[in-house]
């Protein structure tokens, strides 16, 4: 059937104190008597002075969870698109919970025309240039406060969205080129509501992504639109859509047939029902493959293969898988990225051997180990959990996705069938919804098999010490 759619919005201390303060072992006093101690002691109520009383009698101030010291509460987007010239005009809503004393916030440098921003409605002054977007607060936000940042903006994205033949169009990994974000900020996620309209087009249907209830970080919102064939299919409690501005919808049919069992898969492997009541599958006319909140934009070029050999099903898997673990369950920093891209690399292997046999499962390895070879022979073999700068795209995939699924094989491999999916759904229903580290599916596999695998992670994932 011809639709018009448009998709998608697309940890403890030591003892308890309030927030953005710890207590440690050296802390004779609650924390109000101590504070009322020293405020007498320096006469002042804040600062460095202050702050260096109260950790002298036990209590310190909270290293930030997130970088830059703030976290993201919720994100409330309208955004109009002016498909004939490419622009959009878009209002923002942004809650923000201060973590430190704070007095500027940092965003990615855009595209972007800033035609006003307030702070809790009063106006505050900004500064651009490739370095980021610098906002100077009105006043000092105090370490636990809450305030909200309200911005107007125009302009033609460089990055992020893109604009097809037809007038579909949709958003990609850089959402913070088309909205006031930072996206190296993983561990930040989110609540986010959008609501997206075209200039002098017709009035679209939307599909509302699981952003709205549950929290994502910034690179996985987004939406698209468009006038477009579209196909809808029930299982059990979820509706998977499949839309394109070009194809038929035979091609829908074709390419998204293996999605249900797909879904299936992931959903036994992972413990967890699926965490979304619908999930949109948007076929684009490029190469992109990219996963979203309760979405996935896959271009003709990664899927239209299946057509000549079903086998080749790896990105929609994939992608889908994503919904678990990358999505769901997200890496709290860069460093930890190969639990996101490693793991889901890994369970499309699985997916694989369920579906096609062992042969396809070890046709992935050793795509995995020629991709590792490549980047050991050119003296770039890191850990998992490798923090530094990598020399180009391709080395750090080799790593986290290539090196990362082989250390999942390795891992099953030693613990046997039973306790290491047993420690996959342990880790999975344990982190949903949450941040990890490399740490988190160690203790889990830990758990499940009764083994110590300290060894194990050392030779693969930690940085030697």
């Amino acid at each position: 059937m011809r639709a018009l759619w448009l998709a998608l919005a697309l940890s403890a201390c030591a003892s308890a104190g309030p927030e953005g303060w710890t207590r440690s072992e050296r802390a004779a006093a609650p924390f109000s008597n101590t504070q009322a101690r020293c405020q007498i002691e320096t006469q002042v109520v804040s600062g460095s002075a202050f702050e260096t009383c109260m950790a002298a009698h036990g209590w310190d101030r909270a290293s930030p969870s997130h970088a830059g010291g703030y976290n993201i509460v919720g994100t409330t987007l309208t955004v109009d698109s002016d498909v004939a010239v490419r622009t959009i005009r878009g209002t923002q809503a942004t809650t923000i919970v201060a973590e430190v004393d704070l007095t500027q916030l940092r965003f990615d440098a855009n595209a972007l025309v800033l035609d006003e921003i307030r702070v809790d409605g009063v106006a505050a002054t900004v500064r651009a240039d490739t370095d980021g977007v610098f906002l100077a607060l009105p006043r000092r936000y105090r370490a636990g406060e809450r305030f909200e940042l309200q911005l107007r903006y125009h302009g033609a994205p460089a990055r992020g969205l893109t604009f097809e033949e037809g007038g579909s169009f949709y958003t990609s990994y850089f959402s913070c080129d088309w909205m006031f974000c930072e996206l190296d900020r993983p561990g930040d996620k989110f609540r986010f509501i959008v609501s997206t309209r075209t200039v002098g087009g017709p009035r679209y249907a939307v599909y509302n992504s699981d952003s709205e209830s549950n929290e994502y970080p910034a690179y996985l919102q987004g939406f698209a639109g468009g006038q477009a064939t579209e196909v809808r299919q029930r299982v059990g409690d979820v509706t998977l859509i499949y839309a394109s501005g070009h194809a038929s919808e035979a091609d829908l049919n074709a390419l998204f047939a293996s999605t249900p069992a797909m879904l299936e898969f992931f959903q036994r492997r992972a413990g967890v029902p699926f965490p979304h009541p619908r999930f949109v599958q948007i076929l684009a006319q490029a190469d992109e493959a990219q996963e979203g909140a309760g979405f996935a934009v896959l271009g003709d070029g990664v899927v239209r293969p299946m057509l000549e050999n079903p086998h080749e099903d790896w990105a929609i898997a994939h992608e889908l898988a994503h919904t678990y673990w990358g999505n769901l369950v997200t890496c709290r920093d860069w460093t930890h990225f190969w639990l996101n891209e490693g793991m889901t690399t890994f369970m499309v292997a699985a997916w694989k051997q369920e579906r096609w046999g062992e042969a396809d499962y070890q046709r992935e390895i050793e795509i995995a180990r020629t991709r590792w070879a490549r980047a050991r022979d050119a003296g770039w073999d890191r850990p998992l959990a490798f923090a530094g700068p990598y020399p180009d795209l391709r080395t750090r995939r080799a790593i986290q996705y290539s090196k990362g699924m082989l250390f999942m094989v390795e891992l099953r491999g030693q613990l046997g069938e039973g306790a290491f999916w047993r420690g996959i759904a342990a880790y999975t229903r344990a982190q949903a919804g949450g941040v990890v580290e490399s740490a988190d599916l160690q203790a889990a596999m830990e758990a499940t098999s009764g083994r110590d695998l300290q060894a194990l992670f050392d030779e693969w994932v930690y940085p030697a010490r």
